[in-house]
């Protein structure tokens, strides 16, 4: 009995798990801390404080929709809630129902399922280069990445990154039905969900031999590799009339959002934001553009440094990941975003970061802009 508990502890995978365990309450904290020392020192929040608990100092801005999702379900009519996709909220409800409080069930979840990206993306790590080192770092990176602290808050970001992480570390292994379910469940957790349903519908339709009978094995692929989306496609054409009522809520509630095809008009936008927001006098809010723009474009040039060390799939993966964020005029949540793309950790453990000075001073400077956004975000700051 102790030999096998003895082995178990030594397993990478508990490693891994203890790690982001530790990591985790260190982020609500120190999240509890900015909200104490922060926000009621400095005034930024006026009396009567409200009490702050480890759980609520992570209840901000979008949190507020997840919540009121899974305690009130969707509206009656179209509003900004359907424009945050179920899965999040549906798990927080049924969860709730045993653990009795809907932030102790986010908590949980996020917790769970963030773990769950951590030991899927050091199981990719392991699966495409048997390095135990590089799959650390890649670990250490993803934790550390400036907006990870979005991980323990009740963002739906937690979950997806479990379930697409895992998608894809049973796509590489070929473990063809489980990758196909995790992608459909990702697809009702963000919009992104889509892009990872496709890598896996192309991974696997090229397994296939090419003849009549594969086409009925695709179809099902599809079906249940998109199946989240499709649900929730259908949910809203039965309580709202039309699926493309999200689009509609886009337009009324974030109109800044739309999609802009022409990426070098986009690029423009951005940059000509930042100067502009600048030159209002606006450096705070200048800053909050110019950080997720730094983000995409930082992320982009890792890709291009490090595409050849992973396989197509991947770095088509990530390419398709910055396109889809790039379509949208605002560099707003870009930051946030980015975070579930794991393809980037994977090149900077393997190719950039492989120099242990430059990977200490990446995880230095990492963290440290994490623990300032982090602070920013627990006193009230949009930072992602």
């Amino acid at each position: 009995m102790l030999n096998t508990l003895s082995r178990l502890y030594r397993h990478p995978y508990v490693k891994v798990a203890a790690v982001i365990f530790v990591w985790f309450f260190v982020v609500l904290i120190l999240m509890t801390v900015s909200v104490k020392k922060l926000a009621y020192n400095t005034g930024i929040i006026t009396p009567p404080f409200p009490a702050i608990t480890l759980l609520k100092a992570t209840m901000h801005w979008d949190s507020g929709y997840y919540l009121s999702i899974a305690q009130n379900g969707y509206p009656a009519t179209p509003k900004a809630d359907i424009a945050f996709f179920p899965l999040y909220p549906l798990a927080i409800r049924w969860l709730a129902v045993l653990v009795g409080k809907l932030s102790t069930a986010a908590a949980i979840i996020n917790l769970v399922t963030t773990i769950a990206a951590g030991i899927a993306l050091f199981r990719i790590a392991t699966t495409l280069w048997k390095d135990t080192t590089v799959a650390w770092r890649a670990v250490f990176i993803f934790l550390v990445f400036p907006s990870a602290y979005f991980l323990a808050g009740a963002y739906s970001e937690a979950i997806f990154c479990g379930l697409s992480f895992w998608a894809f570390s049973c796509l590489l292994k070929k473990e063809w039905m489980a990758a196909c379910i995790l992608a459909g469940l990702a697809s009702a957790a963000r919009l992104p969900g889509l892009l990872v349903s496709a890598a896996v519908i192309i991974l696997y339709t090229q397994s296939l031999p090419r003849n009549i009978m594969t086409i009925p094995k695709v179809i099902l692929a599809t079906f249940i590799s998109c199946a989240g989306f499709l649900a929730y496609m259908l949910f809203l054409t039965h309580a709202y009339g039309s699926p493309f009522v999200l689009h509609s809520v886009y337009a009324q509630y974030w109109p800044d959002r739309q999609v802009q095809i022409n990426l070098l008009s986009t690029f423009w936008f951005w940059i000509h934001s930042i100067i502009h927001t600048y030159q209002l006098g606006q450096t705070t809010n200048a800053v909050n553009l110019a950080l997720p723009v730094i983000c995409w474009f930082v992320a982009a040039l890792i890709l291009i440094k490090g595409w050849r060390e992973l396989p197509p799939i991947l770095s088509f993966y990530t390419l398709a990941c910055l396109i889809l964020f790039a379509l949208t005029r605002t560099p707003d949540s870009m930051n946030r975003y980015i975070l579930a793309v794991f393809p980037i950790y994977l090149i900077l453990a393997k190719k950039i970061l492989r120099n242990e000075e430059r990977y200490g001073l990446w995880l230095v400077s990492s963290a440290l802009l994490c623990g300032i956004l982090l602070a920013a975000f627990a006193t009230n700051f949009w930072t992602g």
